[in-house]
């Protein structure tokens, strides 16, 4: 008797991006909280539409993937590599031991969701190989396309120092028109991925947005501490009185 096997079509990466991404905000809030599951003390969202419409995305100081790493974690669907020894556990980073804030295996397919094309240049830790390969998704749209009949090439070079660590991720040919407004609208949108200044710890993760084609220069994204707050105190002094008043935030005032 032979046995049949089942078979993965290349519409599993259009599930798992397009359809599965409510949004292009989501989808790029899930790249940067890989970045910051890498442990990169920074990452920078650029949207560089000087030439063509791309999104570049550069991590720095960060794990970075090695060959193997990328060959048996990001090219594997459906990996155990940031699965928790417990479901009960709370999944930490390696180095700087950050809770991770990431979903699962979401990160490669938010890049099928924001553009046709990806281009990825990993420099991993502590070593000086740099690893560059690149990702078509359109051509996994064939019909009679099986994820496995579509080749990617992994090359290998020599990078001249170790410290710069991390991600350099280009994706191109956009899916959708990131106008000015927009890139206004998701720089506001992942204030919620950083602390502000007064809360940060020693080795804090950051995040820059630019756009210089929409005239917006390199910024720091950093929330205003009473935004995230969720009563604030107001005190008057009246001849010999002190009279402290709560407030929930954006709501009437509750008690005296």
């Amino acid at each position: 008797m032979v046995k049949e096997h089942f078979r993965v079509t290349g519409k599993i990466t259009k599930l798992l991006g397009r359809e599965a991404l409510s949004n292009d905000f989501e989808a790029l809030q899930e790249i940067l909280r890989n970045c910051h599951d890498a442990d990169a003390l920074s990452a920078t969202v650029n949207f560089d539409f000087s030439k063509a419409k791309t999104i570049r995305i550069i991590e720095e100081k960060g794990d970075g993937m090695t060959y193997d790493e990328i060959v048996d974690n990001f090219l594997v669907i459906g990996t155990y590599a940031k699965q928790p020894k417990l479901a009960s556990d709370i999944r930490k980073t390696k180095r700087l031991k950050r809770t991770m804030i990431g979903k699962k295996g979401v990160g490669r397919f938010a890049l099928e969701k924001l553009g046709h094309s990806v281009k990825l240049v990993s420099k991993p830790i502590n070593s000086r190989k740099k690893f560059t390969f690149e990702i078509d998704w359109d051509q996994f749209e064939g019909k009679s396309t099986t994820v496995d009949q579509i080749g990617i090439t992994i090359k290998e070079d020599t990078r001249s120092s170790s410290k710069d660590s991390g991600l350099e991720i280009e994706i191109r040919n956009l899916r959708s028109d990131w106008d000015k407004e927009m890139i206004t609208e998701f720089t506001e949108k992942i204030k919620s991925l950083v602390l502000p200044k007064q809360l940060q710890p020693r080795n804090a993760f950051n995040l820059f947005c630019e756009s210089t084609f929409h005239g917006i220069p390199k910024t720091q994204i950093i929330p205003e501490l009473h935004k995230r707050s969720f009563y604030t105190l107001h005190a008057k002094l009246r001849e010999n009185k002190i009279i402290v008043e709560c407030k929930k935030t954006g709501r009437n005032y509750i008690t005296k």
